[in-house]
């Protein structure tokens, strides 16, 4: 759940978002949609609009973080539009109803329900687009660098969680892929993984779970058993097979191992 929320945050405060959100909103505050423009004031529009948007893309980030990160659909021709239809489900009428209570039920009549859900729905592509072109448009400067000069793991992660490595960990058939940006799961075996996590300095600590060295702050020892703390507020547990792993993980990190 934790890592859901990260995810979540990292998309909502994403450069192209927060670009998406200014132009929108000053397009929404000069043009009035939903006839705002004859009902509110400049100030209203200031205020009613770029609130409207930030909402909006609040929502959205969610669910591209529930998409992608969470049920793994990081292809942009299959999640934008589910994350469009669902914006559309969810926010068409919370928007009719404040188009009703603030620029009145004639005006709300006029565009009609389905045609804001229409409108919500062309926005919300028109979003992920944006964004889209947004990312590729940045891609020649840092996606291939991580290509490049990181680890071969890094090519089968979405984007949004390509970042430093923080372990691989094994749940049922899969490897969950954690990053600073949040987790990614896997199709695939823990040798496998730690295998094209080649060149980040880490090791297997347990038969389930291997640690980047950057990532290990300390240890903690509680009824003969041990865990490592991660930068990320997470403990791995070591088992005794992985012992000595550990402790030179830890001595790396200029961390007293204590009884380890």
């Amino acid at each position: 759940m934790a890592s859901f929320f990260h995810l979540w945050k990292a998309n909502f405060l994403a450069r192209a978002v927060l670009i998406v959100w200014a132009v929108l909103s000053a397009f929404a505050v000069v043009a009035g949609p939903f006839g705002t423009f004859h009902v509110f004031s400049l100030t209203d529009r200031l205020v009613f609009w770029p609130t409207t948007f930030a909402a909006a893309l609040i929502l959205a980030a969610g669910l591209r973080a529930f998409f992608q990160g969470t049920l793994g659909i990081t292809r942009f021709l299959v999640h934008a539009p589910l994350i469009a239809a669902t914006m559309a489900l969810l926010l068409t009428p919370p928007l009719f109803w404040m188009t009703q209570q603030f620029a009145g039920p004639r005006v709300a009549e006029l565009y009609g329900f389905w045609v804001m859900a229409l409108f919500v729905f062309a926005a919300s592509i028109s979003v992920s687009a944006m964004r889209h072109a947004l990312r590729r448009h940045a891609a020649p400067v840092a996606v291939p660098a991580l290509a490049d000069a990181g680890p071969r793991l890094f090519a089968r992660l979405p984007e949004q969680v390509q970042a430093p490595l923080l372990r691989l960990s094994v749940r049922d058939h899969y490897v969950d892929v954690t990053t600073e940006a949040g987790t990614h799961s896997l199709l695939m075996r823990l040798a496998d993984a730690i295998a094209e996590a080649e060149g980040i300095a880490g090791a297997r600590v347990h038969r389930s779970h291997w640690v980047a060295a950057a990532a290990v702050e300390g240890v903690e020892t509680a009824a003969g058993r041990h865990q490592l703390l991660l930068c990320d507020g997470s403990r791995v547990p070591v088992s005794k097979t992985y012992r000595d792993s550990a402790q030179a993980l830890l001595a790396a990190r200029g961390v007293d191992a204590g009884g380890t």
